[in-house]
């Protein structure tokens, strides 16, 4: 899932960029330590909203992959050319692939934060640690999230033209 999560990040729909790769991993792991540096740490009720946020998206996540499972299963019905079915499941093959990629950045985020709120808050090299990694995990959620939104996005978009040109033809 994390291979095909990083697969994911292209540049355009045939090319790899290192550089929009290295951006999305580094720029969370940045921002975190010039979180943790200006003494912006993991607080209780930040760890629990956190936590409660993860395990909604998941859900909601998960409800997604059934439906795109769905979405891949009827594009045969389409009446579309073959080149362009080939086009939807290869975007829809990049959704699956970044909401799984989402769903395991919730449940890693989860566990962190369950595993920072077991050990007292006194020791400030391991309050730095899982606050780095909160902090990097959640700004890492929400660029996958902004990723899955543009799929999404685009997907229905182009169904909408789609489907009003198909209107268009029975009129």
């Amino acid at each position: 899932i994390l291979f095909d999560g990083v697969s994911s990040i292209r540049e355009s729909n045939t090319s790899f960029s290192l550089y929009d790769t290295l951006s999305f991993f580094l720029t969370p792991l940045v921002v975190s330590a010039v979180l943790v540096w200006h003494n912006i740490y993991l607080t209780e009720e930040f760890r629990g909203l956190l936590i409660n946020a993860y395990a909604i998206f998941a859900g909601l996540l998960f409800g997604l992959q059934v439906f795109i499972f769905d979405i891949v299963s009827r594009v045969r019905e389409l009446k579309i050319t073959v080149q362009a079915a080939k086009l939807k499941i290869l975007k829809i093959k990049f959704l699956s692939r970044d909401v799984s990629f989402e769903i395991l950045v919730c449940l890693i985020g989860s566990i962190i934060l369950l595993v920072s709120g077991a050990f007292p808050p006194g020791s400030l090299l391991l309050n730095q640690a899982f606050s780095i990694a909160s902090f990097y995990l959640f700004i890492l959620f929400l660029f996958s999230l902004i990723i899955i939104l543009k799929s999404i996005h685009i997907l229905l978009a182009e169904e909408i033209s789609y489907q009003e040109r198909r209107f268009d033809e029975f009129m």
